[in-house]
């Protein structure tokens, strides 16, 4: 059995639509680690299906970040990887993050 070394205690997001369409996304991701990291992952999907038959292709734009990140790809999906790769993190911690999704 796998276990997390953190726990997510409070996850706020609020989302606005753009005259563009696009939606403004705020996330507050507040997590508490119980060992010693560098942060977290946030996977945002590239696919988003919706009423079983039909789905819709996602882009995202202007990140920004409380921390330093970088972002990757896992298959089709975005993953910010969260936090310092030189710094390690234990206990309580808060990572805000804003974005733009267009469809």
């Amino acid at each position: 059995m796998w276990a997390e070394s953190f726990v997510i205690d409070e996850y706020d997001v609020t989302i606005a639509i753009q005259s563009d369409g696009s939606l403004l996304v705020n996330e507050v991701i507040d997590v508490t680690f119980s060992e010693l990291r560098h942060g977290i992952e946030r996977k945002l999907p590239y696919r988003y299906e919706y009423n079983d038959d039909q789905d819709e292709i996602l882009s995202y734009n202007n990140f920004s970040i409380n921390n330093q990140f970088t972002i990757l790809s896992d298959g089709p999906d975005k993953v910010l990887r969260i936090g310092n790769p030189d710094v390690f993190v234990n206990g309580e911690q808060s990572y805000t993050l804003s974005y733009t999704a267009s469809p």
